[in-house]
């Protein structure tokens, strides 16, 4: 059986929680060709406020960038059906992964997202 416990840092205060959630559900309110520019913007800006703050934005900018890249492949795709799957398959794990995401960051836990590109290191 896998291990699901997360580790929860003690110290993320009300507003790096905050933050850390408007990090992941940015993502979700921008079309699909950009989704990575609100998470990335508000990360730059407070990236220096906490090490949960730094963690969560660089996860969830790894995750849009991951998203973007499966979009275009599904797009490339779609004249041999494959693309549709692979559409629908990338707007649930988006859809999905952001709001898990989400809820670790209110909870004060650290999330990595499943099919993730971690670009950003």
């Amino acid at each position: 059986m896998p291990n699901t416990a997360r580790f929860r840092d003690p110290d993320a205060t009300s507003s790096d929680r905050k933050k850390a959630v408007a990090l992941h559900l940015l993502g979700l309110s921008s079309v699909v060709w950009i989704p990575v520019v609100p998470s990335l913007v508000l990360w730059l800006i407070t990236r220096d406020d906490s090490g949960f703050v730094r963690d969560h934005g660089k996860e969830a900018i790894n995750f849009q960038i991951s998203c973007v890249i499966y979009f275009v492949v599904g797009l490339v795709t779609l004249p041999i059906l494959i693309g549709g799957l692979i559409l629908a398959g990338t707007g649930v794990l988006a859809l999905v992964g952001m709001v898990m995401a989400s809820i670790a960051a209110k909870d004060s836990e650290y999330f990595r997202y499943p099919m993730c590109l971690r670009l950003i290191k």
